[in-house]
């Protein structure tokens, strides 16, 4: 499943269950890839499941906030 926005991410967060996750850090609407990853991490079915970041951001600050916020893994695109 992909979601276009973090209205579309939290609607189906609610409807389903996954087992992983992939996010990017820039998405439209007012949070960012980063503040869903920390919001994820707040949901007990969620707290221990893979996040992995996919980012055109090459930063390496980027990364290490992906990876505080609580990624898995950061892998920079293209890939």
């Amino acid at each position: 499943m992909t979601c276009s926005s973090e209205s579309e991410f939290y609607r189906i967060l609610v409807h389903q269950q996954f087992n992983a996750v992939l996010m990017d850090i820039t998405l439209s609407g007012n949070k960012s890839g980063i503040t869903l990853i920390k919001s994820l991490r707040q949901i007990p079915l969620y707290k221990n499941i893979p996040i992995i970041c996919l980012s055109a951001h090459i930063a390496e600050a980027d990364k290490l906030e992906a990876l505080n916020a609580g990624a898995n893994r950061y892998l920079r695109k293209p890939i």
